[in-house]
């Protein structure tokens, strides 16, 4: 459930229908880094249109000091108790921006402890890309170069690093953060039902063994220094 006050959005608490429970959060929707390194949150943007339907809430924020506009997209998945967020930042200033990185969340989780969750200092490529779980939730992010984790305060953070120049009048738009709900004490189960539902690549890149031959194979159709 998501509260607007003061030009504000935060996530109040998480409906869980297995737990037939409300756990509740706190922290701001996003946080990014920009420019040399600093810090804007969700908080430091005014919230201008909400839009609700049906299984969709989509959020728009402005900064006018920093000239970027923020979308936050958030949908029901059809295939199971988990939610979808996206958010697209559009450079809506006279100078370019530079985009950092991007937490999807960052917040605590009032009512319950952290289940499962690597070390947040990710000090092995094999940190990189886990869920988190707390008793009756689990968070991640639909990429595998994401860093998702919870610090030792048991704030759980879904960051990703775009790295992105936006020009004015450009946009980005983050990858895509999962949130779902379990029977408390059985989310590693519900979090690998929601991963049987990913369908793999259609086309899958292959392997390829390529010869360095350059300057040696000159066959009639190609130029006489060869390929």
């Amino acid at each position: 459930a998501f509260a607007v006050e003061g030009g504000r959005i935060h996530t109040e608490y998480v409906h869980n229908g297995f737990a037939n429970s409300a756990v509740r959060v706190r922290g701001p929707e996003f946080v990014i880094t920009h420019g040399a390194g600093a810090t804007a949150t969700s908080d430091d943007f005014e919230v201008v249109g909400t839009h609700a339907q049906r299984g969709t809430f989509d959020c728009t924020l402005l900064n006018n000091a920093l000239g970027l506009r923020a979308s936050i997209h958030y949908t029901a998945a059809e295939s199971g108790p988990w939610m979808y967020k996206q958010i697209t930042f559009e450079n809506i200033g006279n100078a370019p921006l530079l985009l950092r990185t991007v937490e999807l969340e960052h917040l605590a989780v009032t009512d319950e402890s952290v289940a499962y969750s690597v070390d947040p200092a990710f000090p092995s490529m094999g940190d990189w890309g886990q869920p988190v779980y707390t008793e009756s939730l689990w968070f991640g992010i639909e990429f595998p170069a994401a860093r998702s984790a919870a610090t030792k305060e048991g704030v759980i953070i879904l960051r990703h690093y775009p790295g992105a120049e936006l020009k004015p009048g450009e946009s980005y738009t983050t990858k895509r953060a999962v949130l779902g709900v379990a029977p408390r004490h059985e989310v590693q189960r519900a979090f690998f039902e929601y991963v049987r539902t990913l369908s793999p690549v259609p086309d899958p890149p292959r392997a390829n063994i390529y010869w360095n031959g350059f300057r040696v194979v000159k066959p009639p159709n190609r130029t006489p220094q060869g390929v």
